[in-house]
């Protein structure tokens, strides 16, 4: 899976999306290698209302990403079924 566009200058917006999807990834860490998760359940449980992923909460989540991957703060992974998936990375569950 890749990420794009990169993202050189975030927006306040994107950089608070990223602290929030941060923070919900780090409430989730109970230490040793971080849970996987797919980018769908991302969208629905930190950005989307009533636990639905529609298209603004998926913009913010793709607006995130990029800026967490580009710190090192979060890892692209493989789920077990073979789809895309995020976890935290060592470095974000360091955590601040």
């Amino acid at each position: 899976m890749a990420v794009s566009p990169h993202a050189q200058n975030p927006s306040p917006d994107a950089e608070s999306d990223a602290r929030l999807l941060l923070a919900w990834l780090r409430a989730r860490y109970a230490g040793g290698r971080a849970p996987m998760y797919p980018p769908l359940r991302l969208c629905r449980e930190v950005f989307g209302q009533q636990q639905q992923c529609d298209p603004i909460s998926w913009s913010r989540l793709w607006r995130a990403l990029p800026i967490l991957l580009e710190r090192g703060e979060v890892e692209e992974t493989q789920l077990p079924q073979g789809d895309p998936g995020i976890r935290l990375s060592p470095r974000g569950a360091q955590g601040g």
